[in-house]
């Protein structure tokens, strides 16, 4: 990526391993693994960026603390619901924004950039065992307005994404992935 904060080109991938073992001092024996890619494409000088990422969680084991399992909902997963609003063993998300640099301007002497964006964001927890299907897949659509000030790497975020359940406005200091 081109940044590691406010990025408009590039790819990112993380793999990720955890594990709670009895032979490490844990009560609970379980194992996450976990994988993250997002692709940004711009268009037109950078004017439109779209972001694609994708995300999946499997674990093993029993007895897994509630805190501990995969969570669906929220500004970094399916924006139209509550953060954690869904919960299980293991899950994946898709998301798909593409963002807009609608007006570029400089206040002394800093670059500073208005930024809409409309996304997608669609994702499913399940049990483990249970084979992957599309069945029972939380959609989620919205908008979303920022500040991006690309040399300090600071992007002022406000979402907010439409579902079943109604809707749901998530404020931050970054990007959603």
């Amino acid at each position: 990526r081109d940044s590691i904060a406010a990025p408009t080109e590039g790819i990112y991938g993380e793999f990720t391993y955890e594990l709670s073992d009895s032979s490490l001092g844990s009560d609970i024996d379980f194992q996450r693994f976990g994988l993250r890619l997002t692709v940004l494409i711009p268009k037109f000088k950078k004017r439109f960026i779209s972001a694609v990422n994708f995300a999946g969680w499997i674990m093993t084991g029993d007895g897994i603390p509630f805190f501990e399992l995969t969570q669906l909902g929220g500004k970094n997963t399916i924006r139209g619901y509550g953060q954690g609003r869904f919960v299980d063993q293991n899950g994946y998300v898709v998301n798909f924004e593409e963002r807009w640099n609608v007006i570029r301007y400089n206040v002394a002497g800093v670059d500073q950039v208005i930024q809409l964006a409309g996304f997608i964001d669609v994702g499913r927890v399940f049990a483990e065992g249970e084979r992957f299907k599309l069945k029972d897949t939380k959609i989620a659509a919205g908008a979303a307005v920022r500040l991006v000030v690309p040399d300090s790497e600071l992007v002022a975020s406000i979402d907010m994404g439409f579902s079943d359940e109604g809707s749901a406005v998530f404020v931050g200091l970054d990007y959603p992935f």
